[in-house]
């Protein structure tokens, strides 16, 4: 297709993922996974006619082009309208659809049991409270009427990570094991798989903070050879379980345009260290729990600083984030309101998650933060000298402090620590 305007397919965040799978552990509720078998062909038009130009051996000189009845697999408007088709008919069989994740559906049955849905395109988790599957026999026969379906079984993989749950301690753990495995055996030699106990060796810690990207045309040359941009993928995609090593993947993904031999040393000491500890994951535990946010940034080495949270809830990180922020801090309260910031969007996403999961959360939620001329400039309403330049997403922190929904609590400086595995 060549005329065409929406091509957008929504896709499961991974917090969201997340969060679906640790409140199921929570309530210690069946899960389900089921494939749409051929979706993107089974999707309708819609009234958006598609053409395709007569393929090789089949061209009949009558016709131009052919007028497809059904979205092809790998034109760009199947996704589209295989979601449009999807929603439409999850809602006419009685789901609802969330407005802040819309990869996430539920229907109260007349009973009362709850059935929740989280989507990936064409692939479906079903929460269903324990020993209840007629609950889901029947979602899956209404659903059958209009999608073929393959039932998998309880998942093990969702999602590029591996799901395993102790039921009867009622523990739910996420890891990645497999994929780091196969990112050690592209990546590491036997010259380069040192153990590391952290993500960088603690003697080169500040070595690390003054890492640049490429300064001279040999660096450049050295790394025509060297995959770094397939290497800081494949440690993106190992982040959806592992926080730990959040901080390093964002700090070396911002040399990608320009790296250096140094640069790809650092990433490999990040592989070494996840190959000897595969294993871990974030593991939830089954107890009521509450959520807790931690935030804290950087200030004085850079110009703009590095800022991370993390939110957590049953014992392990929930959603987490590191980056660069987009503003030169004048001072380190700047830089620690800005991360409170964005620590406080990102928990109102959360919340909106757990009130449509039907676990809503008892306000206000703590947020730690270790800089008190932060907590005094949120908590205490005016202008000073040194915060009358502060743009409008930064009062959002004091917002959200004034309608009750976080709590500001003193902490210690976690997040830069020499062992930053102790954030998480």
């Amino acid at each position: 297709g060549v005329d065409f305007t929406e091509t957008f397919c929504g896709t499961l965040r991974h917090e969201s993922s997340r969060i679906f799978l640790a409140l199921t552990n929570e309530a210690d509720d069946d899960l389900l996974e089921i494939d749409t078998v051929k979706a993107f062909s089974s999707a309708d038009m819609d009234g958006n006619p598609l053409y395709i130009v007569q393929p090789t051996g089949f061209e009949d000189p009558n016709y131009a082009a052919c007028l497809l009845l059904a979205p092809l697999e790998g034109t760009k408007q199947a996704g589209y309208q295989y979601m449009i088709t999807n929603t439409a008919t999850l809602t006419k069989i009685g789901f609802q659809q969330s407005v802040v994740e819309p990869n996430f559906f539920k229907r109260q049955n007349e009973d009362g049991s709850t059935i929740y849905l989280a989507l990936y395109v064409d692939n479906m988790l079903v929460r269903f409270p324990k020993g209840r599957r007629g609950l889901v026999d029947e979602f899956i026969c209404q659903y059958s009427k209009r999608f073929n379906v393959s039932i998998i079984g309880e998942p093990s993989r969702f999602l590029g990570f591996e799901i395993t749950r102790h039921r009867s301690v009622r523990e739910i753990t996420l890891c990645q094991t497999k994929y780091i495995e196969e990112v050690a055996t592209n990546f590491l030699s036997e010259r380069t798989s040192k153990s590391f106990t952290t993500p960088i060796c603690q003697s080169r810690i500040e070595e690390f903070h003054k890492l640049s990207g490429a300064n001279s045309d040999v660096d450049r040359s050295r790394m025509r050879s060297k995959s770094y941009l397939q290497l800081m993928g494949s440690l993106l995609w190992v982040t959806i379980t592992r926080p730990d090593i959040s901080f390093h993947v964002s700090f070396l993904c911002q040399f990608m345009q320009d790296p250096s031999p140094q640069n790809y040393d650092a990433a490999l000491s990040v592989v070494s260290y996840l190959h000897h500890t595969k294993n871990l994951g974030l593991t939830y535990e089954g107890s009521k729990g509450t959520l807790e946010v931690y935030a804290d940034s950087s200030w004085g080495s850079l110009a703009k600083p590095f800022a991370g949270y993390t939110i957590k809830y049953g014992g392990a990180s929930i959603s987490y984030q590191s980056k660069k922020l987009k503003l030169v801090a004048q001072s380190s309260a700047e830089a620690e309101t800005a991360v409170y910031a964005l620590a406080a969007r990102n928990l109102q996403f959360t919340l909106n998650l757990f009130e449509f999961l039907d676990n809503p959360q008892q306000l206000p939620i703590r947020i730690f933060t270790d800089n008190s001329a932060t907590r005094d400039s949120i908590k205490n309403p005016g202008v000073t000298a040194r915060t009358r330049h502060y743009v409008r997403w930064l009062l959002y922190a004091r917002e959200q402090f004034l309608h009750h929904i976080s709590h500001l609590c003193p902490t210690l400086d976690i997040y830069f620590d020499d062992d930053r595995r102790h954030f998480y």
